[in-house]
């Protein structure tokens, strides 16, 4: 009713009181419509509707509120963030989504590319400790690979790290 007679201030507490979701996902529309993106933001978030509060973030160019969104999202919704980030040049951000997002490889050819250190040994060592708890889907040969890499580019003392995480010691 207060939508309807345009007193989104009262619709909003409302909300707040009872924080009905479906309310909150109608007074989000209403200011989306109304072109305040910030606020249908926060009502979109409010209703657990991530993906469209991601699809406004990214259409506004809200990067910080699209990176906390995204990794509250589906792994899809985390994808498109991550490409999204790509696209603007943004590495960091990116490979922090493909890996939230359980695209591994990408993460990694991401950090390989643009020689990002400090994001591949973090992921190296996720995969070590999934490897270490035998969880599926782990290539101790990847943490080999990322040592490699890691000497490459005389960063011997994470390439160390890696090989004693994969069980390559002798390497």
């Amino acid at each position: 009713v207060h939508c309807l007679d345009e007193d989104f201030e009262a619709a909003a507490e409302v909300i707040m009181e009872s924080g009905d979701k479906a309310a909150s996902y109608y007074l989000a529309q209403q200011h989306e419509r109304a072109n305040r993106t910030n606020e249908a933001i926060d009502f979109y978030s409010r209703a657990g509707r991530y993906n469209h509060a991601v699809r406004l973030a990214q259409k506004s160019g809200l990067d910080n509120d699209l990176m906390r969104l995204s990794v509250m999202s589906s792994k899809d919704t985390m994808v498109s963030s991550a490409r999204y980030f790509e696209a603007k040049g943004d590495m960091q951000q990116a490979v922090t989504l493909y890996q939230r997002a359980g695209s591994v490889a990408k993460a990694l050819n991401l950090c390989f590319r643009a020689r990002l250190f400090d994001e591949l040994r973090q992921i190296a060592d996720t995969i070590a400790e999934d490897a270490a708890k035998g969880k599926p889907g782990t290539d101790p040969e990847t943490l080999a690979k990322c040592a490699d890499f890691f000497v490459q580019h005389k960063q011997h003392e994470k390439a160390v790290h890696m090989y004693v995480m994969g069980g390559r010691i002798g390497d």
